[in-house]
C-alpha cells in the first residue's frame, strides 16, 4: 500500500515538471519572437531631390520586395527585385523645402521608416519668390527715401530754429530778391550776371556774393492770365521769391506795387509786362531803390 502512494506521488511530481517546463518553452518561443524581428531593407538613391518646373520630384530606391511601401499616405508599387519609382507633385509656391514621409511594413519586421528632402524648384515658387524679392526691394527703396526726406527735413528745420534761437532776422532766405542764389550750379548761366531756371522759366540777376537783385518770371507768349482777374495767382507766383511775411504797402498802379518785409526790413517792387492784348506775359520782382 505504501508502495503505490510512492509511485503515485512521483507520478504526479513528474507531470508537474513537465507542465512547467512545457509553459516556459512556450514563454521563451514568443519572448524570441518579438526579440528577433528582422530590420526591412530600404535604400533611397537620393536622400534630396529637386523638382522641375512643373514642381514634379522624383523619389527612386529599392525596398524589400515583399515589403508594402508608402510615401505620404500613398501606396507605391514595385517590381521583383524592390525596386520603385514615385513622382512627388509639389503646389506649395511658398514653401522651399519640403519632406516625403517613406514607411516600408512586413509581418513580423520593424517598421522601416525614411525622410526624403525635396527642394523646391518649381516656377510657381521661383516667381512667387522674384515677386516677394520686388516687392521689398521697393519697400525698402521707399523706406530708404522717406527716411531721407525725413532726414533732411529734419536738417531743415534744424537751421531755422538755429536761426530763430541767433534771432538772425536781417539775413535774407536763399534764392529770393535779397537773398543768395544757392542753387547757382543747377541753373543755365546766360552771362556773368544771369542765370536761368530752365524748368521753371524763371530768371535770375545777381550782383556782388551772389546776391539776387531781380526775379524775372517768364509767363511766355501764349500766357492768358489777367491782371485783374487773375491777381490772386500772379501775386502768389511774385511772393514765392520774396520773404514770407511781406505785405503790400504801396500800389503804384494797377501793374506796379511795392512790398514791405518787416523780418529783413526790405522793400520790393513787383511789374507786370503785359502784351499787346493785355494779358501779362511776365512778372518782375526787383530790390526796392
Amino acid at each position: 500500500m505504501k508502495k503505490s502512494g510512492l509511485l503515485l506521488a512521483s507520478i504526479l511530481m513528474l507531470f508537474s515538471f513537465l507542465t512547467v517546463a512545457c509553459g516556459s518553452s512556450e514563454d521563451n518561443e514568443k519572448s524570441g519572437e518579438k526579440t528577433s524581428k528582422k530590420k526591412i531593407e530600404l535604400t533611397i538613391d537620393q536622400t534630396t531631390v529637386t523638382t522641375d518646373e512643373n514642381g514634379k520630384a522624383l523619389i527612386e530606391g529599392t525596398v524589400d520586395s515583399k515589403a508594402k511601401l508608402s510615401i505620404d499616405g500613398t501606396i507605391v508599387k514595385q517590381d521583383s527585385d524592390g525596386r520603385f519609382t514615385f513622382t512627388k507633385i509639389i503646389n506649395s509656391d511658398s514653401e522651399a523645402r519640403i519632406y516625403a514621409k517613406l514607411i516600408a511594413i512586413r509581418k513580423n519586421y520593424n517598421d522601416e521608416k525614411y525622410t526624403v528632402i525635396i527642394n523646391n524648384n518649381s516656377k510657381a515658387y521661383n516667381d512667387n519668390i522674384a515677386k516677394q524679392e520686388a516687392i521689398q526691394k521697393e519697400e525698402a527703396e521707399k523706406a530708404e527715401s522717406e527716411s531721407k526726406e525725413a532726414e533732411e527735413k529734419a536738417k531743415q528745420e534744424e537751421v531755422a530754429a538755429t536761426k530763430a534761437a541767433t534771432n538772425d532776422v536781417n539775413t535774407p532766405s536763399d534764392d529770393t530778391v535779397y537773398g543768395t542764389l544757392a542753387s547757382k550750379d543747377s541753373l543755365t548761366k546766360e552771362d556773368d550776371i544771369l542765370y536761368k531756371d530752365e524748368e521753371l522759366n524763371v530768371l535770375y540777376s545777381i550782383v556782388e556774393k551772389d546776391e539776387i537783385f531781380q526775379v524775372l518770371i517768364q509767363l511766355g507768349d501764349e500766357s492768358t492770365f489777367r491782371k485783374d482777374s487773375d491777381k490772386n495767382h500772379l501775386t502768389e507766383l511774385a511772393r514765392d521769391y520774396m520773404e514770407s511775411d511781406v505785405t503790400l504797402i504801396q500800389t503804384v498802379s494797377d501793374e506796379s506795387f511795392v512790398y514791405e518785409s518787416p523780418s529783413i526790413n526790405k522793400t520790393y517792387t513787383v511789374d507786370y509786362m503785359l502784351n499787346d492784348e493785355g494779358y501779362v506775359i511776365a512778372i518782375y520782382i526787383t530790390q526796392a531803390m
